[in-house]
């Protein structure tokens, strides 16, 4: 299982330039829908959307962090998403760019979401 660290950070544009003083290779950007579902707390169940493809995500808080526990790429993805709604109904849909940077051993993602902040994931 993986596991992220998730960080507000107040001008993402510091962020990379200091990533890239220390040697960070920027990758990509991303652009990405994400749609959230309602659902019992200490988990999160999203559908994210972009370039790649479409994928079902499932989180589980574990104290401040989360481990993402799937990670699947979505095949019927109009089936999937209904059945989702159905069951869980929506919570919210949030549109943000993400950046993809490669440091090390480590893929940091700087994620520019609308109406929320900036945030540094690692």
């Amino acid at each position: 299982m993986k596991e992220e660290l998730k960080i507000r950070i107040n001008n993402y544009e510091d962020i990379e330039k200091l990533l890239k003083s220390l040697g960070a290779e920027f990758l990509e950007e991303l652009n990405v829908m994400d749609t959230y579902f309602d659902q019992p707390e200490g988990g999160v169940l999203k559908i994210t959307e972009h370039e790649r493809g479409k994928f079902l995500v499932k989180l589980k808080k574990e104290g401040e962090k989360f481990r993402i526990r799937n990670y699947d790429a979505i095949n019927d993805f109009e089936s999937v998403r209904k059945q989702l709604e159905e069951k869980y109904g929506i919570k919210c849909a949030v549109m943000r760019k993400k950046r993809i940077w490669k440091f090390e051993d480590y893929t940091i993602s700087v994620n520019i979401i609308r109406g929320a902040g900036d945030f540094l994931i690692v």
